[in-house]
């Protein structure tokens, strides 16, 4: 009763501050006597209702996601009256056979988790999760979230309780800093289902070669409460292999398999082709969108029996002395470690500032990138490079490897695919007193010599020696060159005329 009393309170001050109707489902942010607000947080708070890019009769939600985001940033579909959020007028209808909300999404990439969450906006401990993925880019399309299937280790959903208000997260799991800044639009926040009805039926298939003696396996997921022993598998023949077919809803789905009344649960390893990992658990993932019969794969792993793939152990290494950074420890982050920051410490043992790290991976490609101090610094790639991938939409370019066995990797220079040298030879045949200052240079490099007459070449090099910068001067007397576009690192100067050849180490730092 108590609920009840404050919800028809807020209701009340809502309708006489805006002489507008409090928000409910369906939202279609086209009602003039609706009040509508959006309330973004942690890196979303650049939340809005604007015009619909795609088209100017429609009104829609907009969400930006920053580059500082945290990877949980989310928006809130609700009003705030006297700093408290409202959310909707009426309870979301939840009912035992409509468990199901859909929402019009327009994302820059196709591929991404979104996530709806519903609660009680009086007690946020009473809540739901539950997720979908976008299947195109750059264009709207309707996702259908079923409540039914919560995201694994969050709650399920309660039909006691009461859910009146609902938070949209776009790519959640992925912070800024990893995919930078992005906008998304939504609308149409409704009850039902979208294009894709379910339940679908889904074929799971294990072969247990791997586990001599293991008897009965079973899939366990959140669409059965991780229940252990509920779901058990039928053997094929005499064989190894067992399959069981379970009717789901579609969407985002996590399991695993276990065997012999739970007495033992598959090891996973993180960041392999058949995974995902979240909130320290590591899970086989697979989107339901028809029926389906999964791939035929061994126990513990994401490939079939008798393939060896892994984990070997690969030792990453990084040579810092010439990165021209400020810093306690390098990190390795990439696809195979979800690109958690400061998870991956490296060590330099011996003291001479080249950095390594030993990660047991799966066979398989990933994309990798050094940092330091967690997301504080990272490398900066250049793309078409020998030993780096790009994204299509050209924003990134990290280091790329293929995994199929053990490896040592050469130490290579920060921001570089090469190991650090200089690339050119120093033969300061006489430097006629030649200054380079200042020294960490910033924006301007100045030369002083002012007994060095005649046409006189200065050549930059970078740590790997290639040009990047040249000028000629008839006199070294306060010469400068404008360095503001070099990136932070050692170059080499090389001045060189009739007269002398003279080459001189500067740092660059901005």
């Amino acid at each position: 009763m108590k609920k009840l009393v404050l919800s028809t309170l807020f209701m009340a001050i809502a309708a006489s501050v805006y002489c507008q109707t409090q928000m409910t489902l369906p939202v279609t942010f086209q009602e003039t006597n609706v009040n509508y607000n959006l309330v973004g947080f942690e890196g979303a708070e650049a939340s809005s209702i604007v015009t619909d890019p795609t088209d100017a009769q429609n009104t829609v939600g907009r969400v930006i996601k920053s580059a500082t985001a945290q990877f949980y940033a989310g928006t809130s579909i609700t009003d705030v009256v006297n700093n408290v959020q409202v959310g909707f007028s009426t309870a979301i209808p939840f009912s035992a056979t409509t468990k199901q909300m859909t929402v019009r999404v327009w994302s820059p990439d196709a591929g991404i988790p979104v996530r709806l969450k519903a609660e009680d906006h009086l007690d946020d401990s009473h809540k739901v999760e539950t997720e979908a993925v976008t299947t195109v880019a750059g264009q709207w399309e309707t996702l259908t979230f079923d409540f039914a299937n919560p995201v694994s280790g969050t709650d399920p959903l309660n039909l006691d309780y009461v859910f009146d208000k609902a938070t949209i997260f776009f790519n959640f799991g992925t912070n800024g800093a990893t995919a930078g800044e992005k906008t998304y639009y939504f609308d149409d926040v409704q009850m039902g289902t979208g294009v894709s009805t379910g339940p679908y039926n889904i074929t799971f298939q294990v072969d247990m070669a791997s586990v001599p003696g293991a008897i009965t396996p079973y899939v366990n997921g959140p669409f059965n409460g991780w229940c252990g022993n509920c779901a058990p598998m039928t053997q094929v023949g005499s064989t190894s292999k067992y399959q069981l077919t379970i009717p789901l809803q579609p969407g985002v789905i996590e399991y695993k398999f276990s065997h012999d009344n739970v007495s033992d649960w598959e090891t996973l390893l993180a960041g392999s082709s058949c995974t995902v990992t979240a909130f320290g658990f590591t899970n086989r993932t697979f989107t339901v969108t028809q029926d389906a019969v999964l791939p035929d794969v061994c126990y513990g792993s994401c490939d079939a029996c008798g393939i060896n793939n892994g984990p070997f152990n690969v030792t990453f290494k990084v040579d810092m002395n010439q990165s021209g950074q400020t810093f306690t420890t390098p990190n390795v982050n990439g696809t195979f470690n979800t690109w958690c920051g400061p998870c991956a410490p490296m060590s330099d043992i011996d003291g001479d500032n080249i950095w390594e790290l030993t990660i047991p991976l799966a066979a398989d490609t990933f994309e990798y990138k050094f940092t330091y101090d967690g997301w504080t610094g990272q490398e900066t790639l250049t793309a078409g490079s020998s030993c780096t991938v790009t994204s299509t939409d050209g924003i990134y370019t990290n280091r790329s490897i293929i995994v199929t066995a053990e490896t040592v990797l050469d130490a290579v220079c920060w921001a570089s695919c090469n190991p650090c040298s200089t690339g050119i030879e120093s033969s300061d045949k006489s430097d006629k007193g030649i200054i380079a200052f200042p020294n960490p240079a910033n924006d301007r490099l100045f030369l002083n010599g002012s007994s060095v007459v005649g046409t006189t070449s200065v050549r930059i090099f970078n740590c790997i020696g290639s040009l990047v910068a040249s000028k000629q001067f008839q006199s070294l007397s306060n010469a400068s060159l404008d360095i503001a576009d070099l990136k932070n690192g050692v170059y080499f100067i090389e001045i060189e005329n009739n007269q002398i050849t003279s080459t001189q180490k500067v740092v660059v730092q901005h």
